[in-house]
């Protein structure tokens, strides 16, 4: 039986204070994490995963995912393209700290998807989601951690996946790159998708 909100958002300040206080990857430790986006309203049970923190507004103490560069725009446009809103969703990453080398960012690591399951598996049991949107291989990898699907981005990217008793849907993650795999076109595609599987 799923959570109520008030249930839901006492779990979620657990799983944030536990996410802040967690020091798994030593060469994480001080940085800035946050297990989603607090404008999230939780009355929709859709959970979207994407890969680690980019940048950190400045002033702001938590990074908000896909959120003030230029991925969080092309993420904001293809939601508005669909009519989804950012509220409607819960959006989280792979990954809850900024992966940085020498002041660059970095690839995530195999141990840090691992290390940060926990707060993906915590999310899922607060949440209890009906969808699940990954963006990004390193999204698709997470949530195999919590339960093997045997689905690969190139190949079954757009397509609506049973996984966990709910549904799965991958999808590319909207940086720069995805381009090169996937025109404009074919994400507004998939986007449209998503907002059906919401109706």
């Amino acid at each position: 039986m799923p959570l109520d909100l008030e249930q839901r958002r006492t779990r979620l300040e657990v799983l944030k204070e536990d996410a802040r206080g967690c020091n798994a990857c030593a060469d994480m430790a001080g940085h800035p994490r946050n297990m989603g986006d607090p404008s999230a309203t939780l009355e929709e049970r859709c959970l979207v995963v994407a890969t680690a923190p980019g940048p950190t507004k400045a002033g702001a103490n938590d990074p908000v995912p896909l959120d003030g560069d230029h991925t969080g725009d092309s993420f904001s446009r293809l939601l508005a393209d669909a009519d989804l809103r950012r509220d409607q969703l819960y959006v989280t990453n792979a990954v809850l700290c900024p992966p940085r080398r020498g002041g660059r960012s970095r690839k995530v690591r195999a141990a840090e998807i691992a290390n940060c399951s926990r707060f993906l598996s915590g999310l899922m049991v607060a949440l209890d989601p009906v969808l699940v949107v990954t963006l990004g291989t390193t999204a698709l990898r997470a949530v195999s951690e919590l339960a093997p699907h045997g689905l690969s981005l190139h190949r079954d990217v757009g397509g609506v996946h049973r996984w966990m008793g709910r549904w799965l849907l991958p999808l590319y993650h909207p940086g720069p790159r995805a381009m090169i795999h996937r025109p404009w076109a074919a994400q507004r595609r998939d986007y449209a998708t998503w907002r059906s599987l919401m109706d």
